[in-house]
């Protein structure tokens, strides 16, 4: 299957324990969603500088770009 890979540089807010634990939480909850109309979370790769989420693919642009047109 294709995925999708974003990376999210580590920025210092994801230093302060509070802020980490918020988006730890944020990715474990979409990890457990199923809903046709919310990208599906696979997995999460920490490294020293950043994370790599992988998804699922959608392709067709940005939902903005759409929304504008």
């Amino acid at each position: 299957m294709r995925r999708a890979v974003k990376t999210i540089k580590k920025t210092k807010s994801l230093e302060n324990r509070i802020e980490r634990a918020r988006f730890i939480m944020e990715v474990e909850i979409l990890k457990s969603m199923e809903h046709p109309n919310i990208l599906k979370l696979y997995e999460v790769f920490e490294f020293k500088q950043m994370f790599h989420l992988v998804t699922e693919l959608w392709t067709g642009g940005e939902l903005f770009d759409y929304i504008i047109e």
